[in-house]
Order: structure tokens, then C-alpha cells, then sequence
């Protein structure tokens, strides 16, 4: 993974991916996620065309994802991307397809 981290002036150090790369995976309790480049994302709010994902982290990281709603993966476009992080990838690994936090 490659980032690129810049501090802005009032000190916060942002994260940025400069490859995106999108995968799926469902915790253990069948929620699904995104994973783009390190970083996690939870289906924050639905409507009839699109999902809005936002960061696991929440609080003060505005990162969001604006996706199609397919039911299928693969059919899945994205609309619109903020990938600016205020805060390191959190720690997990995928096993199996599922997402394992450590």
C-alpha cells in the first residue's frame, strides 16, 4: 500500500491513498465491509441508487464512499470517493473472506 501523509496547518496529519483498490468482506456477524487500500468502511446509509460507506474509525475522519446499490459485488460502481484519513489503517486481517480485527 502506498500513502502519502501531509500535515495542513492546524497539525493534523492526513492519509491519503493514492492507489485505490476496493475489496469486500463480511465480518463475522454477516455485516459487510469495504477495504480500500488498509482502510475499513461501514454501509452508513442506503437509498434506492446508492450506499454511503464511511470510515470504521467515525468520530473526526470524514472519509466516505458513495456507491451503487447492487446486490452483486462485481456489479458495484463507485460514485464518489473521499479517501482523506486523519488516522493510521486499523489493524486486521482477511481469512477466508471475512474480516478479522487484531
Amino acid at each position: 500500500m502506498l500513502l502519502s501523509t501531509n500535515v495542513i496547518p492546524t497539525g493534523i496529519l492526513i492519509y491519503v491513498c493514492l492507489f485505490p483498490v476496493l475489496q469486500w468482506v463480511k465480518k463475522k456477524d454477516g455485516k459487510e465491509l469495504a477495504v480500500v487500500n488498509g482502510y475499513t468502511f461501514y454501509c452508513h446509509k442506503s437509498n434506492v441508487k446508492t450506499k454511503t460507506w464511511s470510515c470504521t474509525k467515525g468520530g473526526f475522519c470524514k472519509a466516505r464512499l458513495i456507491i451503487t446499490n447492487e446486490i452483486r459485488a462485481a456489479h458495484r460502481t463507485v460514485v464518489s470517493a473521499k479517501l482523506e484519513h486523519v488516522h493510521p489503517p486499523p489493524a486486521f486481517i482477511i481469512s477466508n473472506g471475512y474480516y478479522v480485527k487484531i
